[in-house]
């Protein structure tokens, strides 16, 4: 699995899958991310699971979007990331695992993780980018070492890009 993340403007790297953070703001879910990536159809796309009561931007909460983008992307993950007071590196770390293992269930080879939705809420860039990656390392080790305990073929060439700004 290959995940590239990235702020400024959003752009597929090649990827075929977007990730997108959503945090709540007294109990209201915001739809600041996708108002970032400049995406009316994402926008009302996580709308409509609000509303559906399929997403609450709650901890360890994640909604998938196959095939119903009109953008450069095919497809959407949004991850929950809780309360945005209380969103710590250790919340980053485990949006980041659950991201993993989402896209993995999906079988989404590559993806762009978008973070300006999330750098103003935190302390710093490098604080952002090390817990994104600690959480997707810990997951792919974890989905590793399960496939080998179970002899499943291991994915090859899994890789993640730094973050990098535009």
């Amino acid at each position: 699995m290959n995940l590239h993340c990235k702020s400024g403007s959003v752009q597929s790297a090649g990827a075929q899958t977007l990730v997108l953070f959503s945090y709540s703001v007294d109990k209201k879910v915001t739809s600041e991310i996708a108002k970032k990536c400049r995406s009316w159809q994402i926008q009302e796309l996580v709308q409509r699971a609000v509303t559906d009561g399929r997403f609450k931007a709650g901890i360890k909460e994640s909604v998938f979007f196959a095939r119903k983008v009109e953008t450069v992307f095919e497809h959407v993950l949004v991850v929950g990331l809780g309360d945005r007071k209380k969103i710590t590196d250790e919340t980053l770390r485990s949006a980041s695992a659950i991201a993993v293992k989402a896209l993995s269930r999906e079988k989404v080879t590559a993806a762009t993780v978008y973070v300006d939705g999330i750098r103003k809420i935190t302390k710093s860039a490098e604080g952002i980018g090390r817990a994104m990656a600690e959480g997707a390392i810990s997951e792919l080790t974890n989905m590793m070492n399960l496939r080998v305990r179970k002899k499943i073929a291991t994915p090859k060439n899994s890789k993640i890009s730094s973050c990098g700004q535009r």
